[in-house]
């Protein structure tokens, strides 16, 4: 087009059309390194902690989350009651790639030298919350203070399921 051209685009839309609005979860406490909790298979998988600040329960079901930044849709949460996070509490997820374990086993296991965690909504491109972390200790996990808030660290104190207690650990 040259500059006195103009364009116009004409779209018809539907006036009952609403923009999809989602919750905001936090992805709130992360562990690439577990040798302490266990989980219902006897086993120690890494974890992730999700966080609901919201007065309303949510369900992921639908929604994904992923270890790898091309592909943010990598895992996707099947419609369970163990993927519903209750208002202003904590899902507990294991990074085990051990889907057949039940829905809050997930299909990827976390790298303890440092990776990435993408949470996205049920429409495959909304971004509700992403992580990047370096290496791990074992049995430090990497989370907020407070929860759901801006602030990371590196905590000795892991708790899974609960709000987290800053003690914080020197960075290696």
């Amino acid at each position: 087009l040259s500059g006195d051209s103009t364009f116009t685009a004409l779209f018809e839309t539907d006036p009952d059309w609403q923009p999809v609005t989602f919750p905001k979860i936090y992805i709130n406490e992360v562990v690439a390194s577990n040798h302490t909790l266990v989980d219902n298979y006897g086993e120690n998988p890494d974890w992730i902690e999700l966080y609901n600040p919201t007065d309303s329960v949510v369900d992921l079901a639908g929604w994904y989350i992923s270890d790898e930044t091309e592909y943010t849709t990598k895992h996707k949460f099947v419609n369970s009651d163990s993927t519903k996070i209750p208002a202003h509490g904590f899902l507990l997820l294991y990074a085990d790639n051990e889907t057949d374990q039940g829905a809050t086993h997930v299909s990827f296991k976390l790298d303890s030298g440092g990776d990435n965690i993408f949470l996205t909504a049920s429409d495959a491109l909304t971004l509700i919350d992403s992580v990047s972390f370096g290496f791990q200790v074992s049995d430090t996990s990497f989370g907020r203070y407070t929860d759901g808030g801006p602030d990371w660290f590196f905590m000795s104190y892991t708790t899974p399921g609960a709000s987290n207690v800053h003690i914080d650990v020197p960075t290696i």
